[in-house]
């Protein structure tokens, strides 16, 4: 486990999450504001490469969200160097549609941040959205990011969120 709020536990993924990680990054409604949605193939080589990163850099990564409850998986957590952000480290989240508008976005990110922030001695995060994703912006804002303005990513404009450590 690498860390866990009062209803999720957030763990390493492994071959055995393929069909839920799938399901997740195939879902164009889920991926809307994150990414093309992937292929069988492509997400298998993805998870592939998610797993492979623990290795890399131990205590980051994409993890998978588990629901205490129920046992099931129900996202990703992300904290992982940025590919925007030069120097940074990015704070991202993902859930299947069945999951959204419980809370748990907003109590993985605040866990998240903790763990960054304690465990890991982070001074900062960073986190992207794109301007029409609303809730997850409203997320970012209650959690303690604040809005930094807008960059350029693969040509698209984004909004960058950053957060720091009291």
């Amino acid at each position: 486990m690498v860390f866990e709020t009062s209803r999720l536990m957030l763990r390493p993924l492994t071959m055995d999450d393929f069909e839920n990680f799938f399901a997740l990054y195939s879902d164009v409604d889920v991926m809307r504001f994150i990414r093309p949605p992937k292929s069988r193939e492509e997400t298998f080589l993805f998870l592939q490469q998610n797993i492979d990163h623990y290795k890399q850099q131990p205590g980051y990564g994409r993890w998978a969200i588990i629901e205490k409850e129920s046992s099931h998986f129900i996202g990703i957590f992300m904290l992982n160097p940025s590919a925007i952000c030069k120097g940074e480290i990015e704070l991202g989240y993902s859930f299947l549609k069945e999951y959204w508008g419980r809370g748990f976005a907003t109590e993985v990110v605040a866990s998240g941040m903790k763990y960054a922030f304690v465990k890991l001695g982070l001074q900062e995060l960073v986190a992207i959205t794109q301007p029409g994703n609303k809730a997850s912006q409203q997320v970012l804002l209650n959690s303690g990011f604040l809005l930094s303005g807008d960059i350029v990513d693969n040509g698209r404009i984004v909004n960058l969120f950053k957060a720091k450590t009291i």
